[in-house]
Formats: structure tokens, C-alpha cells, sequence
């Protein structure tokens, strides 16, 4: 029952773009199963496939978690960054194509076939061999910290344009507004930090090969890798994880 459950929940969640709110996946589960509280409890502290950011303001019966409390998918499956390997346990695939833009397209050297026999073979193993090619792309892509550029700390610190970073526009490093993409800024439209790319940042992005959809999503992928990764750093029980949270 249990593995049934959590298979359940995790495709639920790869199908909207790796992350749901708990009260929409609890909607989802109920309609196909009759799951005890506690079976619920155990399958979500599952931290090899599940982040968890707990609301308790919207837990007001006492639920296994809040409604509006955030669960975003995890895999350990990764995409191989060496050309020449033979026989790793990681995706190859070209990279821009999961990131959503290939410029070289059918002449591209590197594979874009993200089920042929070696790569299913991999995603058999993790049992996500039933994901679409979008929904694996998504989840690599907030899994995986090698295809996003890091959003510069130091932009986020100190006065000015640039805040206290040295680089400014040579610099290789996002210069957003961290609190945004954690959507936890309390400034809003006043906020001197950047909530939009301006032309540095954008042509960062497109260097990595993010496609125009995935520019749009940037925020939501950003705040799913934090959440997985601050998870990974503090391995808690939900129960406790929203005095624990903190993504930077």
C-alpha cells in the first residue's frame, strides 16, 4: 500500500511541473485511496523523494500537514557530464536539451533521445520510467544544481546597483532578488533588488540553454531546488521543518 501511495504522490507532483500543495495532493490520493493518517505520515517522510515546507497556518484540523503546505519531488538520478564514460549510472543527454533549448538541434552531438535503452534502463531503476520528457527535464532541473546558474549572495548583500558584489556585469552569477525567488519578499514592487532578468542575466540564461517557458518558471524552479536542497542540509521530520526553514 505504502509504495503504491508514494508512487502516487510522485507522479501527481511531476505532473504539475514537481511540486503541488499538500491539500490538492491529499484531493488527488483520496479519490484513488483510503490511506490511514499514519501511512500518509511515513510515505511523505520519505526525503529521498520528497522536500517538504510545512504551513501550520492552514493545518487547522490537525491533518498530517497544512493544506497550503509545499511538497516538491526529489531523485538522486542525475545527467552524466563526462563525454566519454562507459557504463555510469547517470542520464546521458545532451544538456540543453534538458535545460529546453538546443541550438544545434538534429545535428547536436550529444544524445537527445531521453529513452533509449541505456537512459530507460537508469529510469526504470528510480521507477520513473512512466514521466514524460517534460516532466523528467523538470525534475532534473530541480534536482540537479549543475544546470542553473547560482543566484549571486553577494548581489543580495550591501548598497547599489550591484549590491556588494565586485564582479557586477562580468559577473557569472544571477543578480536576483533572493527573497523573491524564495517568494518571501516583503518589498514587492519596491524592492531594490531585481525581480526580473535585465540583459546580463539574461544572457546567462540563454548561454545555459533555458528555454523562454523555462524563464517564465525560473521562480518556481529556484524555489523547489532551495527547498530540496535546505532539506538535504537539515534532514527533519516535517513535523518540525517550517522553524527550521531557512534557504540562504
Amino acid at each position: 500500500m505504502s509504495s503504491s501511495v508514494s508512487k502516487h504522490i510522485f507522479t501527481f507532483l511531476c505532473k504539475n511541473e514537481g511540486c503541488s500543495e499538500y491539500g490538492k495532493v491529499e484531493k488527488s490520493l483520496r479519490q484513488s485511496f483510503t490511506v490511514a493518517d499514519q501511512v500518509l505520515s511515513l510515505v511523505l517522510d520519505d526525503q529521498e523523494k520528497f522536500a517538504i515546507k510545512e504551513d501550520e497556518d492552514s493545518n487547522t484540523n490537525k491533518s498530517v500537514l497544512g493544506a497550503r503546505s509545499l511538497i516538491v519531488a526529489k531523485t538522486s538520478l542525475r545527467v552524466c557530464k563526462n563525454d566519454k564514460c562507459v557504463g555510469c549510472e547517470e542520464l546521458h543527454l545532451c544538456r540543453y536539451l534538458v535545460c529546453g533549448n538546443c541550438r544545434f538541434g538534429a545535428k547536436c552531438k550529444k544524445s537527445h533521445d531521453w529513452a533509449s535503452a541505456y537512459n530507460l534502463a537508469l529510469l526504470k531503476k528510480q521507477d520513473l520510467q512512466g514521466l514524460t520528457s517534460g516532466e523528467l527535464f523538470q525534475l532534473l532541473l530541480q534536482n540537479d544544481h549543475s544546470f542553473l546558474p547560482e543566484v549571486c549572495f553577494h548581489y543580495n548583500k550591501g548598497n547599489g546597483e550591484h549590491g556588494s558584489c565586485k564582479y557586477k556585469t562580468s559577473c557569472t552569477s544571477l543578480h536576483l532578488c533572493q527573497h523573491f525567488l524564495q517568494e518571501d519578499c516583503k518589498f514587492g514592487a519596491s524592492c531594490k533588488r531585481a525581480h526580473t532578468f535585465d540583459a546580463n542575466a539574461d544572457k546567462i540564461l540563454n548561454a545555459r540553454g533555458i528555454s523562454p517557458e523555462n524563464k517564465r518558471n525560473l521562480h518556481k524552479l529556484y524555489r523547489n531546488r532551495l527547498l530540496i536542497t535546505s532539506s538535504q542540509e537539515r534532514p527533519i521530520s516535517f513535523g518540525c521543518f517550517s522553524n527550521h526553514f531557512n534557504l540562504f
